[in-house]
Parts: C-alpha cells; sequence; structure tokens
C-alpha cells in the first residue's frame, strides 16, 4: 500500500519525518507548501496518501492565525478603540488583503504548485478565520442605547423572520457547493483556479450565517404545528449530531 511505498522511498521517508518534526512547532504547513510534490491532491511524497502528517497542515494555519492575528488587530486598532467602525473597517481590509494574496498565488502558471501555497500558507488563508472575527465586530453592538436594543428580546414575528431569512441564505451557501463538488473531480485544473478562492467563500458565508442565526428560540406556526427556528441549528444541536461532532475531528 502507500505506507508501504513511503517506507520503501527514501524521499518519501524524509518527507514523512521532516513534516512530522515541523508538526510540533506548528509549521507542518509551511513545509508542506514550499515541497515540489504535488501538494495535498497530488501524488508525490507530501500528498495524503504517502504521508499522514500532511493532515496537520490545518493546525498549522490556526496556530500561526492565533498569534498572528491578535497582536496585528491591536496594533492596528490602539486608535480605534472607541470607534467601532474603524475596527470593523480594518478587519475587513485583512481578509479582502488575505483573499486577494490567495487569488493572486492561484494564478502562478502551474495549478498543483500555486495551490500548494495558496492552500498552506496562513496569510492566504487567514481571510477563511477573518470571517468569524468579521461576524463578531459586525454584531457588537453600537453604544448603550443599541446594547439595550440588542438585550431586549424581539417581537416573535421579527425573530423568525431574521432566522429564516439566516438559514435560507445558509442553505443556499451550502447547495451551491454541490457543483464545485462535482467540477473537482472533472478536473484537476479545479485545485489552483477555484480554491481557495472563489469557492471557499461559499462555506465561509454559509458558516458565518449559521453562527449568527444563534442557538434557536424562534419559532414558526403554521396552523397548529410549531417548527422551531432555525431548523439547520435545531437538528444539529441534537446529541447524536454533537456526539458525531466530537468524534469529527480525531476521525
Amino acid at each position: 500500500g502507500a505506507w508501504g511505498e513511503t517506507v520503501d522511498n527514501a524521499e518519501a521517508l524524509r518527507t514523512f519525518l521532516h513534516t512530522g518534526l515541523s508538526a510540533l512547532v506548528g509549521g507542518a504547513n509551511i513545509l508542506l507548501a514550499v515541497q515540489p510534490s504535488g501538494g495535498y491532491w497530488g501524488s508525490g511524497p507530501g500528498s495524503t496518501a504517502f504521508n499522514p502528517f500532511t493532515h496537520y497542515w490545518s493546525l498549522g494555519v490556526e496556530e500561526q492565525f492565533y498569534l498572528a492575528f491578535p497582536v496585528a488587530f491591536f496594533l492596528l486598532c490602539r486608535g480605534a478603540r472607541r470607534r467601532p467602525r474603524a475596527a470593523r473597517a480594518i478587519v475587513a481590509a485583512l481578509g479582502v488583503a488575505s483573499a486577494a494574496l490567495s487569488l493572486l498565488l492561484q494564478l502562478r502558471p502551474s495549478p498543483i504548485e500555486a495551490a500548494s501555497l495558496a492552500f498552506y500558507l496562513m496569510p492566504s488563508r487567514a481571510w477563511e478565520l477573518i470571517a468569524g472575527c468579521a461576524l463578531c465586530v459586525a454584531l457588537e453592538p453600537r453604544g448603550p442605547s443599541a446594547r439595550k436594543e440588542m438585550d431586549a428580546s424581539p417581537p416573535p414575528r421579527r425573530r423568525w423572520l431574521r432566522a429564516l431569512v439566516l438559514e435560507v441564505g445558509t442553505l443556499g451557501c451550502y447547495g451551491a457547493m454541490l457543483p464545485l463538488g462535482v467540477e473537482q473531480h472533472l478536473s484537476s485544473r479545479w485545485v489552483g483556479t477555484l480554491f481557495p478562492v472563489p469557492a471557499a467563500l461559499l462555506p465561509c458565508i454559509g458558516t458565518a450565517l449559521f453562527i449568527a442565526n444563534g442557538g434557536g428560540g424562534a419559532e414558526l406556526r403554521v396552523g397548529a404545528v410549531r417548527i422551531p427556528l432555525p431548523v439547520l441549528n435545531s437538528l444539529l444541536s441534537q446529541r447524536p449530531c454533537v456526539y458525531a461532532g466530537d468524534l469529527s475531528y480525531a476521525v
């Protein structure tokens, strides 16, 4: 199998060991990004078929982001503590810059090499994590009156209408991902041309809408039937789904 070929192949074994050591310090993604091995989707020694440590790339991106972004945000927002609009603009600018960098890397001549850089490097993937930060600052109440309005329970009609609109947006984003998945299997050039930008925009927007919808509390009445809203959030909060989510990362 692939593991046997890794042991017999000196280059694959060396890549395997180096990736494992890099993963210990949160740098596996950087090592994988600069290796001419076909990338995450390729068939070289750095691919998932030969190197189980390849999956640690995401931990590297997250750890680097959690170290760099708070410092950058603090330094950039020092003069904007009482100006929430400036903070939101800074977060938006950082996200746009990261997405632009990802797209720029994808425009390199070789799709696979471009995909490796755009896929693995933290600066080109930071925009996906910044989307969560943007949601946080966007939902932050603006002033004492806004805080009181946020603490107050909105009218039932407004509550279920907001939940329904956000849920339709969430399902729309996830549904639009299906044709992209088909395209991925049909063409190897999908990698490096559509992903991460713009294909990853859909799951990011869908997830942001899902989080913005909150944990429920609204319901839509159709005659004697009461439908809890948001439906998707309510379904995913059931014990079997929560249990599967707890196991999913390790699996």
